[in-house]
């Protein structure tokens, strides 16, 4: 389990840089989501990552929960910074994709899943 999520923390962490690279390039709408999800997912699978360690359950629900509202301010973001005209629904498309990763992974983090039968 440590090592899923020390995975997502350089994953997330990845994600992170590359929308902060794509400040430059003035594209709005998907550098923001991709900044918020990046920092929201790798300091969230780092914070999982020390509560795990020391067995803090409130401590993993809190920041489940942080880590799904980035996925919403993330994807508001996107929507809100979105160019008019036909690259609106894409930008709107990859936003929810990248939301959707990092609410997955807030979902998906909080219990061991059932051993294989």
């Amino acid at each position: 389990m440590n090592k899923m999520y020390a995975l997502a923390a350089v994953a997330f962490g990845l994600l992170a840089w590359s929308g902060a690279g794509a400040l430059d390039d003035r594209v709005p709408g998907l550098a923001v989501p991709f900044l918020v999800v990046g920092l929201g997912g790798c300091v969230g699978a780092t914070a999982l990552l020390a509560a795990a360690r020391w067995r803090a359950v409130a401590v993993r629900l809190v920041v489940r929960l942080v880590m799904g509202g980035a996925a919403v301010v993330a994807f508001v973001a996107g929507a809100v910074l979105a160019p008019l005209g036909d690259e609106r629904v894409f930008v709107l498309v990859v936003d929810a994709v990248v939301a959707g990763s990092l609410a997955a992974f807030a979902l998906l983090s909080g219990r061991r899943l059932p051993a294989a039968v």
